[in-house]
Parts: structure tokens; sequence; C-alpha cells
């Protein structure tokens, strides 16, 4: 539904690979010139590791992006090669896409996900349900003919997400006086250190602009002076070296204080599904341990 039932709705051609593997996506990007594609933040940067990859020839009009909060060296890369990047938000409940940038608005939706998909309804809302004020944080909710009916065999989590033909998808966002909304985390991810937000997704982005690392995610774990601290999981480029204080450090003159992780954690590869998100609460879960 993201890629394919849009280009057949178009009457566009579909080529399709098994699974995401680096070389032969750039074969085919190449030699079969698609003008339309969607690459994942965790798909890009084993695209850019490829020899090929800088010097090919690319008819791409645009390329389509999301599942995650997008990192600004992504967004930055493909905007230098003149190839807009158009970011997508959704969920598999919402068929997917509930909002969503578009060739006609991408510059002037650049930094947000753009406005709501056809047929979609979108709220942010507050703790009590209440509609939030511009560029105030608050829960995402959708509504329209694309949302799920429920959860199989599950009434009392049907129950719970939707509420009144609203789907309640646990992740927070923001709109900004033009109407675009702006996606700020999950959540369940987002960590309450001394009575203070913080969104993993800011201190990843930080993380992700050090030339020695190749993955980061953020988790909170339990504190017994601030009940929570972020922590970082770090996967390091192969042949380089990178200690915790250096990751540490990286932060000083980027973020506030009371945002810096308070550890790392060094690890191989992130754990990821099948969409290629990264599983919080196995890291979640592993920093705890």
């Amino acid at each position: 539904t993201i890629q394919t039932m849009t280009a057949f709705y178009h009457g566009a051609t579909v080529i399709l690979h098994r699974v995401f593997d680096p070389q032969p996506m750039l074969d085919c990007l190449v030699q079969d010139k698609p003008t339309l594609t969607v690459i994942l933040p965790a798909q890009m940067r084993p695209l850019r590791q490829l020899p090929g990859w800088e010097a090919a020839t690319l008819q791409l009009r645009a390329v389509v992006t999301g599942s995650c909060v997008i990192p600004d060296d992504m967004v930055r890369y493909w905007s230098d090669r003149g190839i807009p990047l158009l970011n997508m938000y959704g969920a598999s409940e919402t068929a997917p896409v509930a909002i969503h940038q578009s060739m006609s608005d991408v510059s002037i939706t650049a930094g947000t996900v753009g406005f709501p998909a056809m047929h979609c309804e979108i709220r942010i809302v507050d703790e009590a349900g209440r509609d939030c004020d511009v560029d105030e944080p608050g829960e995402i909710l959708v509504r329209g003919p694309n949302v799920m009916s429920r959860y199989w065999g599950n009434d009392d989590e049907t129950r719970r997400a939707l509420v009144e033909g609203w789907f309640h998808t646990g992740d927070i966002g923001v709109i900004d006086s033009k109407g675009r909304y702006r996606i700020v985390d999950r959540k369940k991810d987002i960590i309450i250190s001394g009575g203070e937000n913080i969104s993993p997704s800011e201190l990843e982005n930080v993380l992700l602009t050090h030339p020695d690392v190749l993955e980061a995610a953020v988790v909170g774990r339990k504190d017994a002076k601030w009940d929570e601290v972020p922590v970082a999981v770090v996967v390091v480029h192969a042949g380089r070296q990178l200690d915790k204080e250096a990751v540490l450090n990286w932060f000083n003159n980027r973020l506030g204080r009371y945002k810096h992780p308070k550890d790392v954690v060094f690890v191989d590869a992130l754990p990821r599904n099948e969409m290629r998100k990264v599983v919080k609460q196995t890291l979640r879960d592993m920093v705890a341990s």
C-alpha cells in the first residue's frame, strides 16, 4: 500500500525485489531507470557505502521515505542531489499513509511530514483528549475509511485504540500555523527524566552526525535519582574505534545538558523488525540488564 497499490492506481510500472539488498537495488536504479522509489533511513547508509553509489546516474524524480523520524543528514543528502525526499507518516492500522509530503508542496513542507493524506482527518490531542494548540505536542489521531475496523481477536485493544472512529496512534506530533504536521516521537519512547520530557529521536539525530557512528538508538533506563535517564546504543563504522567518553562529549554544545545520555552501550547491530524499524523494547531490556 505504500508503493505498489498507489503505483497501480496511477497505471505505473512496479519493480519488486524479494528483499532489500544494496547492490541489486543500485543496479536496478541504474539499468531500469525507475523514476520513483522508497528508501528507508536504515537502507540509506548501506547504499551510500557501495563503491558505485555516488557516481551512479539516477533518473529519480523523487524518493519516498518514512517508518521513523528521518535523520537530518538524509534530508540534506537528497536535497543536495536535487531529488526531493518525500516523507510520509502512517501505521499498519491506517493502511498505512495518513500524512505525507507531495511533489507539489515539497518546497513548503520541508522539515515536516506535510499534510493529511486523501480521505484522512488528523487531530493532535493532549492527555485529556482536548485538541492541542499550534506547536503544542500531543498524540496523533487518525480517522477515515482507510482506518482498520478492529484488531482480530482482541476487543480490549480495539476499544483502547479506536474511540468514536479515531485511531489513537501512540505517536507524538505537532501541527504548525500553516497546517503542516511534524512527528516528534513514539509516545511510549519518550523519556521522562527529572520531570523533563526527552525525545530519543532528537538525541539520535545528534549521534548520527558523528563520522564514526553507523547506527544509533536511544532508550530510557530506570534511575534512582532521575526516575529515568537516556542511554545511547551505538553501532560503530567497520574499522573505526569509538569510546564512551567520545560519544558523550559529542553532545556538548549540541543539546541541553539535561538531555545528554548518561551511558553508552556498543553493539554490532541494532535489532530490527521486518519493516527495518528498530525494536526499542529489545534495547530497553538490554540496557536494563
